[in-house]
């Protein structure tokens, strides 16, 4: 799944994320969802995930996920990427 506005495309494969100009790969990140959460300690972790879903319609893509840390707490993301008048610019 894809989205491109002139050169550029950004690809979505297996809940990564992949900014490509042409076919020279800009950017990548296999585990977009992240968040830091501070423990009882006072003490910051960091914790990651891939998407779990992803949308395509006419000129956007909504990536969604859900990133659960070993206390239990959920966090949802979602993440809508859409293309602009890519022509004007």
């Amino acid at each position: 799944m894809e989205l491109a506005c002139g050169d550029y495309r950004i690809e979505f494969m297996d809940g990564r994320l992949e900014v490509r100009k042409q076919e020279r790969l800009l950017y990548f990140n296999k585990r977009p969802l992240c968040e830091t959460v501070k423990t009882a300690f006072a003490l910051s972790e960091f914790y990651d995930t891939a998407y779990s879903e992803v949308v395509v319609t006419t000129h956007s893509v909504v990536a969604t996920g859900t990133l659960t840390v070993p206390s239990g707490s959920e966090f949802y993301f979602s993440d809508v990427y859409e293309s602009s008048d890519c022509d004007s610019k």
